[in-house]
């Protein structure tokens, strides 16, 4: 009995995210059917949740400490021990060191993602805003889409730090020129809130939700989330 009314909560809360979502109306009758929640959710509403974070989370547990990391270092100079043993450091929040150990990686290679990524998060910690956003500045324009785009907010958050709104915004901006996907709409769409600028907000948010109506399948189902952060930001104007 238990079992029957946890699986209709569980249909229910699936039916609910396949409303917000604005889904095709076919995945209701799929949810419907014996098993299709389960099925629903493993296909769209997994999207949601950050699998990276999780993963990075996993990796973390199992990373060598950072006197191993040193030692192999030291042994063996290469430059994955030398990567290996910076991100420990910064793992480990000992940013100082780690900043260090990447601007040697960097005077072997300038054009280091890793190493140029390490550092300016460093800097930012560190808050040497003004060095951070040029790593990070030097690490997008060598690769805009390293890290699955990370580096550009983590750039925005750095000149917002520093007091530079504008700049925050711009780059932020340029991001949705260069990757016009939701979730970077939905993040820009923050920021313009946050400078104060809700008319701007409003247009570019609208005109997201908007799009999101008209995408395809695949964009609905790995998007939904995003969504929500659109909408929520949109009721809150």
């Amino acid at each position: 009995m238990l079992l029957l009314y946890l699986n209709a909560i569980f249909k229910i809360w699936m039916l609910v995210d396949a409303g917000r979502r604005g889904i095709d109306k076919y995945w209701y009758f799929i949810i419907l059917l014996p098993f299709g929640d389960l099925f629903y959710f493993f296909t769209v509403k997994i999207h949601d949740y950050d699998l990276k974070e999780v993963k990075r989370a996993f990796l973390l547990e199992r990373a060598p400490p950072v006197d191993q990391l040193r030692r192999l270092a030291e042994e063996t100079p290469s430059l994955v021990n030398k990567i290996a043993l910076a991100q420990g450091l910064q793992r480990a929040k000992n940013y100082e060191e780690a900043k260090a150990v990447f601007a040697e990686i960097l005077k072997q290679d300038d054009t280091d993602k890793d190493a140029l990524y390490g550092e300016g998060l460093c800097l930012v910690q560190l808050e040497e805003l003004d060095a951070a956003t040029k790593r990070l500045k030097e690490l997008i324009e060598l690769d805009p889409a390293f890290m699955d785009y990370e580096p550009w907010f983590d750039c925005a958050f750095a000149y917002w730090q520093a007091g530079d709104k504008e700049k925050a915004v711009e780059i932020l901006k340029q991001l949705v020129d260069t990757s016009p996907r939701l979730k970077h709409k939905a993040i820009l769409g923050k920021y313009l809130v946050r400078a104060g600028d809700k008319d701007a907000a409003r247009t570019m948010l609208e005109g997201a939700v908007d799009d999101y109506e008209h995408s395809t399948g695949y964009v609905k189902r790995t998007s939904g989330k995003w969504l929500l952060e659109v909408r929520t930001t949109l009721r809150e104007l």
